[in-house]
């Protein structure tokens, strides 16, 4: 729902209505004293994604404010000069994307130098929220075209803009007029100048970081988890099959706003050569340890550089301990259970058997219940674990876990 147009240029502009946790931070933002824009993003979804430009001598003031209502900044070093703020709500995700510079084609291109004319000529609405004038909106969605299309056209820029000579500096003397020429001619159907345009356009803003360069940025990226911002957390999904495992974890993969990894720690499943290994006493077992604990290492990383680490079963699964009890299984199956360290958040999904085995139809229900009970024996061995009703729907499940994941990495 939006609210009536306000009006354009210097006057107030079209609103939507504003969520309460966003205006908190720009109420916060205001109050802080930094100079700032909303420079993108919807104001009126439950959750979202907000782009803010800020000067950069305010960056860090800027941070504090958003911080002071209610959000977090997690580790990402892969996405600087970005600083990415994090908070939950009730119905979804809020992200404010912190921005000193002004990206012409999307992350890793060249930037443009009007920051400063923007922030200078931001246009307040009725709730105080700063925002792009219309036409620097426009000349920032041409420019924006190499990485999003003709379709992120938001109108004919105009030619007497103050933002014409910083682009005509990045690409070219008389470059702003040919795109304003061509977004003309795409908004009223015929796109094919605009497209050729922005394909000679492609190699100025964003050219193709390649070659051992690129590797060394990677790995650059990769080794620096002590990075500002808040590490990542673990979680590990445990239940009976046809709890909903697998489900889950895809769903919390598309629906957190964090890099997320998923590794597998389960204790049961086999691999190809195992047989071959238990000829020998003692290998197979050993072969088992070392691979799970490398994978916890790998997941151990993960966390260091602010991922979302979802470990699909855990090694707890040991405590099941099936098969005959011989003192050789209780031995082999304590050093599994140990054999990694315990994630920030074990989730049981509970059900009762029947309903497990509906999906399913996987073992018995009488043996689903028994693993059922194991699972839940496990809140008296560990203080971190949360139960979670796994007869609801997807969605719901999905919603509760990502208020305990919240909750987990807020501490």
């Amino acid at each position: 729902m939006t609210a009536p147009d306000l009006g354009t240029g210097d006057a107030a502009v079209s609103r939507p209505l504003l969520r309460p946790e966003l205006a908190a931070v720009f109420a916060a933002l205001d109050a802080s004293g930094a100079r700032w824009v909303m420079y993108r993003g919807a104001l009126d979804r439950p959750g979202g994604d907000v782009d803010v430009l800020v000067a950069p001598d305010d960056l860090d003031r800027a941070q504090a404010a958003i911080e002071s209502a209610g959000f977090l900044r997690r580790r990402a070093p892969e996405h600087e000069p970005h600083r990415l703020l994090l908070r939950r709500a009730h119905d979804g995700w809020f992200v404010v994307d912190l921005l000193a510079v002004v990206e012409a084609a999307g992350g890793r291109s060249r930037t443009l130098p009007v920051l400063e004319l923007l922030l200078d000529r931001a246009v307040p609405d009725d709730d105080g929220v700063q925002r792009l004038r219309d036409d620097d909106r426009d000349w920032l969605a041409l420019v924006r075209a190499v990485h999003r299309g003709p379709a992120s056209l938001t109108g004919v820029p105009p030619l007497d803009s103050p933002l014409v000579p910083a682009i005509d500096s990045v690409l070219g003397a008389g470059s702003a007029a040919a795109g304003a020429a061509a977004a003309e001619k795409a908004l009223g159907g015929d796109d094919a100048p605009l497209r050729a345009l922005l394909d000679a356009w492609r190699p100025l803003l964003k050219p193709v970081a390649g070659g051992p360069a690129a590797k060394a940025r990677k790995v650059r990226e990769a080794l620096d988890w002590g990075a500002p911002g808040r590490r990542g957390v673990s979680v590990a999904v445990l239940g009976p099959d046809g709890a909903g495992k697998s489900t889950l974890v895809e769903g919390l993969r598309d629906s957190v706003p964090m890099a997320v990894s998923i590794r597998y720690l389960g204790v049961f499943r086999q691999d190809p050569h195992e047989p071959l290994w238990k000829r020998v006493p003692g290998v197979g077992l050993g072969a088992k340890l070392v691979t799970l604990r490398w994978r916890s290492t790998k997941g151990a990383v993960d966390v260091r550089r602010g991922r979302l680490l979802l470990y699909d079963r855990h090694v707890v699964d040991a405590l099941l301990r099936p098969g005959k009890p011989t003192a050789r299984a209780r031995i082999s199956y304590t050093l599994l259970e140990h054999s990694c360290p315990a994630p920030d958040l074990f989730v049981v999904l509970d059900a009762p058997g029947e309903v497990m085995f509906a999906r399913k139809g996987e073992h018995t229900v009488e043996l689903l219940e028994e693993r059922r009970q194991r699972y839940l024996e496990l809140q008296g061995r560990y203080p971190n674990v949360a139960v979670v009703d796994a007869t609801q729907d997807a969605d719901a499940v999905r919603r509760d876990v990502e208020d305990l994941v919240w909750r987990t990495w807020s501490r």
